[in-house]
């Protein structure tokens, strides 16, 4: 059985899109502004009995790093060479503006665009986690642009990276390794973390490219000020004022 996205998926604000079956495929865009979206394998996918367990999947902060998807026993994903996994195609693209994305299963393939924003205070993340294999094609694109809002934070305030990680998935209360990881397509995540983890292979082809260098915002010094006004209204209840000019 396949679970497929041909078309157009918008979420509302901060809310989540999961896709769970044997197989999930994305051909179309699935969208889910400072959301999460989830991808999970679960099943055989070549119609043979799927044995008994579970897959819990956590409610996590869109900005946290770790795994949000655990299996009860690699067994759910079938054996190697099936059909199982998560599939985002040629075409497909799965969106979050400060948010996070995740693919999940026994190989898990991207051949289109995966792009979680980054802003100051939110890191986009990027999960994907494997029992097998994971792939990117030659085309692809995974991506945690900066934001280029012109909306004002506290410049104090902690940054908080991109982040792109390629693992094992989580099964029998542990993080199960990954034989494989092949790279062909394109990895960018200014000032932020990409991390590769597999035992067997890292595979980098001769196009592919891995881009964790910073970004230059060239902008004007009045993008930084700020319009402030102070009066007798504003100050009638300043200490400093009382019995004052104002």
């Amino acid at each position: 059985a396949t679970i497929a996205n041909y078309g157009t998926i918008t979420n509302d604000y901060g809310g989540s899109v999961f896709f769970v079956g044997p197989r999930v495929e994305n051909a179309g865009t699935i969208s889910s502004p400072a959301g999460k979206i989830n991808l999970v394998a679960i099943g055989t996918g070549d119609g043979t009995p799927t044995p008994d367990g579970t897959v819990e999947i956590t409610e996590l902060t869109a900005n946290d790093y770790v795994n949000d998807v655990a299996y009860s026993d690699k067994q759910l994903l079938g054996v190697a060479g099936t059909k199982a996994g998560a599939y985002n195609l040629a075409g497909g693209q799965l969106i979050v503006d400060t948010g996070r994305i995740g693919m999940y299963g026994s190989t898990v393939q991207n051949y289109g665009l995966i792009r979680a924003i980054t802003a100051r205070s939110r890191g986009g993340v990027v999960y994907l986690a494997a029992r097998d294999k994971i792939g990117t094609g030659v085309q692809s694109v995974i991506e945690t642009p900066i934001s280029d809002s012109t909306t004002k934070e506290d410049p104090l305030s902690v940054y908080l990276q991109g982040n792109v990680t390629l693992t094992g998935i989580s099964a029998n209360n542990t993080t199960e390794p990954l034989g494989q990881i092949e790279h062909l397509g394109a990895i960018t995540s200014h000032s932020g973390t990409v991390t590769f983890n597999a035992t067997d292979t890292v595979t980098l082809g001769s196009s592919s490219s891995i881009n964790v260098t910073g970004l230059w915002l060239d902008r004007p010094a009045s993008a930084n000020l700020m319009d402030a006004q102070l009066n007798a209204v504003y100050l009638r209840d300043e200490y400093a004022q009382k019995g004052g000019v104002l």
